[in-house]
């Protein structure tokens, strides 16, 4: 439940305008490191040079040779960034400085800049009450300014967040190794078998985008509220401590049910606020990962 808001989707800076310095800074640029040792299909061997990884010495070749080898995984070759962003209602919803569609589409922007960049192959589902769209993997600056159109459309869908559908034609439509990206919410029906289905085969990475008034209530007498999603329309006392306890109560469950989750998937989320700035929050990321550590 939400607030009044309007969503900003084609009214702020164009998204390609606000990706190109982000793409343009240095841990940006580095996005590799993001998929060191992650999902790797092995390719080849060949001999070691330095400043190749040693985690990758085949030390079974390298003592029967005399000479170091190191394997070589598909990933040092090409990569696929897959991203599935959430467009419902609810994401279009800010209290703050911003709304989470906004961060939203900003963080997905920059990971195909980047992944164009770096000569990767990137691929885009969008999704709503819905699947709205689907945008196989693909190679270069066309496909890529394509998703950033897609990204920048607005968006005419109904009630719900059918992110079950999105992960559904994700497993469908990709069978190797992939980073992929989920910037949602997650308000949304029980996903939790599929996105365990989706973790136990690729690199996945959940992005939480979320709002402070979601958590604490501010209290400004009677309010009404209206459903970013469904429309419904209710009337609360928000001066009422009894009823900010009840809304803290319900974020703080939600919330923990998904830590949870994503514990037992062992998946490291990264959780933003529109306030937060989102490319420092991913460079911050791919730091942690590049040094073996989770978030």
């Amino acid at each position: 439940m939400a607030g009044d808001s309007t969503s900003s989707r084609g009214g702020g800076p164009p998204i390609e305008f606000v990706t190109r310095r982000a793409v343009a800074e240095p841990t940006c640029g580095g996005y590799r490191s993001l998929f060191k040792g992650q999902g790797s299909d092995f390719s080849e061997l060949r001999a070691y040079e330095p400043g190749d990884d040693v985690r990758h010495i085949d030390w079974n070749v390298t003592a029967r040779s005399g000479e170091p080898w190191v394997r070589v995984y598909e990933e040092e070759r090409e990569l696929t960034v897959f991203l599935l962003v959430d467009v419902s209602g609810s994401m279009a919803y800010g209290s703050h400085q911003g709304l989470k569609s906004d961060s939203s589409a900003r963080l997905a922007a920059t990971l195909v800049r980047s992944a164009q960049r770096a000569g990767d192959r990137v691929g885009l589902i969008t999704f709503a009450d819905r699947v709205l769209s689907v945008d196989p993997p693909r190679k270069g600056r066309a496909h890529a300014t394509r998703l950033l159109e897609r990204l920048a459309l607005p968006v005419d869908a109904g009630p719900g967040t059918d992110l079950r559908g999105a992960l559904h034609r994700l497993l469908e439509l990709r069978r190797r190794s992939a980073m992929v990206f989920v910037l949602s919410d997650f308000a949304a029906a029980p996903y939790d078998d599929l996105l365990r289905a989706a973790a136990a085969r690729y690199d996945l990475v959940p992005v939480v985008l979320r709002d402070r008034a979601e958590w604490a209530l501010p209290s400004d007498g009677l309010v009404r509220l209206r459903d970013a999603e469904t429309g419904a329309l209710v009337t609360i006392d928000s001066s009422d401590p009894a009823v900010r306890r009840a809304w803290q109560s319900a974020a703080v469950a939600e919330h923990a049910r998904r830590a949870h989750l994503f514990r037992a998937l062992h998946l490291s989320p990264l959780e933003l606020e529109a306030a937060d700035d989102a490319v420092r929050a991913l460079s911050n990321l791919m730091l942690r990962r590049a040094a073996g550590r989770r978030p």
